[in-house]
């Protein structure tokens, strides 16, 4: 006898090898139906055994039963009755909604013999086909093919012929796929400390673990199909990619090493990023685990340009080093707070001291460059974990160490010869210009201008005077003398004028 028991409602299906129905069955009687079993092994892409699919067909004739009212010389009622039976088939197994629809289906030999059971815990209806009514000898009857699929066998022990049985596998699943892909994460370095020294690569390396499952029905209620996906991407889905992995169900082989087997060095994996996809309707799960990795000391990359600008215009050559420090993540995905921050503060001030070593590097001046910071931006975003700088320095010649920048700027005028204009009543041509034989007074204006560098900004400075009494003409008068100081912005300023009237005065310095 062939049973079909619901995993919802509980109902028997009962299809033929019986001449009635049992009270808690429904369904069909009529011969013992002739059935086929086709085995389908679902095998990975590498040829692992994944698990069996199951197409069972089931086919019989469907006789009237005995208790149904029926006269076959009454023109119809035959054709009714078997008509009835037909309706029975077409709607097997649709007793209410919604529902899984999946069922114990157990081939039985006759007798009630229960030895060598074939049974199926999982199956389920894919179709039904009631083909034309066939007539023997003036009598009308049904037949009927039902499909059905199945993945968990449950004869395992029932089979007198092979005590060994069968195992189920651990996993009801229809694929699984795992990867791994690395590449090189572009302009993400980092550096040993020396903004000048060696300088250490970054790569993305990101694994990718998916199963598609299928409804398991071993338990007391069921186990959706994403469930039982989840069950092997959790197991293969580890937050740290230094663990080695075999077969991805756990069959005994050569390991994988990410490090190893992809040719990256085995350093410190930053930046967790967990993608979690579960189709529920498709039975799809799949965890996509990135990571950056890097065997720099420091727990941040650095993007970092030096530039040198040599100009025939300014009075001096400048060296900028520029760049962004951005902090890696090492908190755990899940994890509520984030570290980037932390380190790229971290990994700044380890490398800021090194920036004019950086800088002199590519300096090709011939004044030297000056181990001062000219100018400095400093740009500090939390919330991305990231530093940005740029920082100049110059070879600017300066008259005092205490400047950043210093120049004097020398003014003459004065000396010219002094004429009588004499105007003349009624003299056409304009007038009597003479010549008196003497000339204006000299003056001589010297300004010295500088920016004092923060260190030195405390108090006023003193060494301008010193610098512009250096361009003194001799023999001349101080007209007049002024000093300027903004303790905040460093500026500083030193003005003086003389008069004179020696001829052939020279500058000083």
């Amino acid at each position: 006898m062939i049973t079909f028991t619901s995993k919802d409602s509980g109902k028997i299906l009962a299809i033929g090898g019986g001449a009635s129905l049992g009270a808690s069955e429904v369904g069909i009687v009529g011969p013992f139906p002739r059935y086929s079993i086709a085995r389908e092994d679902l095998t990975l892409t590498d040829g692992t055994y994944l698990n069996s699919r199951y197409n069972i067909t089931v086919t019989g004739t469907a006789t009237l039963k005995s208790g149904t009212s029926q006269d076959m010389l009454v023109k119809g009622q035959r054709q009714a009755a078997v008509q009835g039976e037909a309706l029975i088939l077409s709607q097997l197994n649709r007793n209410q909604w919604p529902m899984h629809g999946n069922g114990v289906l157990e081939i039985s030999a006759y007798g009630g013999i229960t030895t060598n059971t074939i049974k199926y815990i999982d199956a389920r209806i894919t179709s039904i086909d009631l083909p034309e009514q066939n007539e023997t000898a003036g009598v009308q009857n049904q037949e009927y093919t039902i499909q059905f699929e199945a993945y968990e066998d449950g004869s395992v022990g029932s089979n007198a012929n092979d005590p060994a049985g069968t195992t189920q596998p651990t996993y009801n699943l229809s694929s699984v796929e795992e990867s791994w892909d690395v590449s090189p994460a572009e302009d993400r370095y980092s550096y040993d400390g020396n903004a000048a020294a060696t300088r250490y690569k970054a790569y993305t390396l990101t694994h990718t673990v998916s199963a598609t499952g299928l409804k398991s029905f071993s338990g007391v209620s069921a186990k959706e199909a994403w469930e039982e996906a989840a069950a092997v991407v959790l197991a293969r889905a580890s937050d740290s990619p230094a663990t080695s992995t075999t077969n991805v169900l756990g069959l005994p082989g050569t390991s994988f090493n990410p490090y190893t087997n992809l040719g990256i060095p085995a350093g410190t994996a930053y930046d967790h990023v967990r993608t979690v996809n579960s189709d529920m309707t498709g039975g799809k799960y799949s965890v996509t685990n990135t990571w950056v990795i890097s065997d720099s000391p420091q727990a941040a990359t650095i993007d970092m340009e030096v530039s040198y600008e040599q100009s025939n215009v300014e009075s001096a050559n400048t060296a900028t080093v520029s760049g962004t420090v951005t902090g890696l993540e090492t908190g755990t995905a899940s994890g509520a707070s984030s570290t980037k921050y932390k380190n790229a503060a971290q990994a700044y001030s380890t490398i800021e001291g090194n920036f004019y070593a950086a800088a002199a590097a590519e300096y090709t001046g011939s004044n030297g460059l000056k181990n001062d910071e000219y100018s400095k931006n400093v740009g500090r975003n939390k919330a991305t974990g990231t530093i940005t700088f740029s920082v100049q320095y110059r070879d600017h010649v300066t008259l005092n160490d205490g400047a950043i920048e210093d120049s004097v700027q020398v003014e003459d005028n004065g000396g010219t010869d002094v004429v009588a204009i004499i105007g003349v009543l009624l003299k056409p041509d304009g007038p009597v210009m003479q010549d008196m034989g003497s000339i204006t007074e000299k003056r001589k204006s010297v300004t010295y201008t500088a920016k004092m560098k923060v260190i030195n900004r405390g108090s006023q400075p003193t060494h301008g005077p010193g610098i512009v009494d250096g361009y003194q003409p001799p023999s001349s008068y101080v007209s007049s003398s002024t000093q300027s100081w903004n303790s905040s912005t460093g500026d500083y300023t030193v003005t003086k004028e003389w008069v004179y009237t020696s001829a052939g005065s020279t500058y000083a310095p």
